[in-house]
């Protein structure tokens, strides 16, 4: 990942991060709501949808536009009904995109091809991103939705299965590495701070560049971690 390995250098980097579960919809969920995994459970789905305060709503009442792209379709999780109730304008899914532009890396190994083109997809975005006249006033916000065993399992719960990355990236901010613990809950409080938003404060998220994090807990299905 050498594209990923130059920008961690550079941005606001916290090697001590942690998902809220080990499924996408808990790592979307946290992140943009501020609220830890329940369990097993996806509390993006259901009949009736639930409306929730996070960062797509903070930010569409600051008067920002939010668009929502996924890899999946739109049914996918709930995401496309869940996201446009809590704060989301568009939503764009495997059916809005040409099915000619599907393509692969180098690599004859599944696992290595992720890695390898998501990092070369990161590059491609970043190149077209700083010609717009939008870059120097974006913050870019980088993270997994959850991680994947690495190795042989230690313990019950091996650490990789949550232990993710976050990077955040702006032209105007200096970078550093933040060694305190954080998780996904942090993301929403964090970035409203680094845009100077106010806003009612009802979740469990903090603002990790004014607050320090003592420890961090976080699930996988049936069991509960707390790390210090």
């Amino acid at each position: 990942t050498p594209f990923l390995d130059s920008l961690y250098a550079c941005s606001l980097s916290f090697p001590n991060f942690y998902s809220a579960g080990i499924h996408t919809n808990h790592g979307l969920y946290a992140t943009l709501y501020s609220f830890p995994a329940m369990m097993k459970r996806n509390l993006m789905k259901g009949s009736v949808i639930p409306h929730y305060s996070g960062l797509p709503t903070v930010l569409k009442e600051n008067g920002y536009h939010n668009l929502f792209f996924m890899t999946h379709e739109g049914q996918y999780d709930n995401m496309n009904a869940f996201f446009r109730t809590n704060g989301f304008d568009e939503v764009f899914a495997q059916e809005d995109y040409p099915s000619e532009k599907v393509v692969n890396p180098r690599t004859d190994k599944p696992e290595t091809q992720i890695v390898e083109y998501a990092d070369w997809a990161l590059r491609k975005f970043f190149e077209e991103a700083r010609k717009q006249s939008w870059f120097e006033n974006t913050i870019f916000v980088l993270e997994g939705d959850h991680g994947k065993l690495v190795g042989d399992a230690e313990c019950e719960l091996p650490q990789s299965y949550n232990h993710i990355p976050l990077m955040i990236y702006s032209s105007s901010i200096t970078p550093a590495e933040h060694m305190a613990f954080g998780g996904q809950i942090d993301i929403q409080p964090t970035v409203l701070g680094l845009l100077g938003i106010d806003y009612l404060q009802n979740n469990f998220g903090v603002d990790l560049l004014k607050e320090e994090r003592p420890c961090m807990f976080y699930t996988a299905d049936n069991m509960i971690v707390g790390r210090n």
